[in-house]
């Protein structure tokens, strides 16, 4: 399974996807938002990019 190792990888890839970056941290670690407001985080965010 790969992960996704930097935020700024996560960035682009989360960009390509159409999530923002939520303020903060969720839980300690970031996470990014959808249009509806769900939370998407980094390991969320590679099975959303098919790592």
């Amino acid at each position: 399974m790969y992960t996704i190792k930097t935020i700024r990888e996560a960035n682009k890839i989360a960009a390509s996807l159409g999530l923002t970056r939520g303020k903060g941290t969720y839980n300690g670690a970031a996470y990014w938002t959808n249009a509806l407001g769900q939370i998407v985080t980094r390991e969320r965010l590679a099975e959303l990019a098919g790592y």
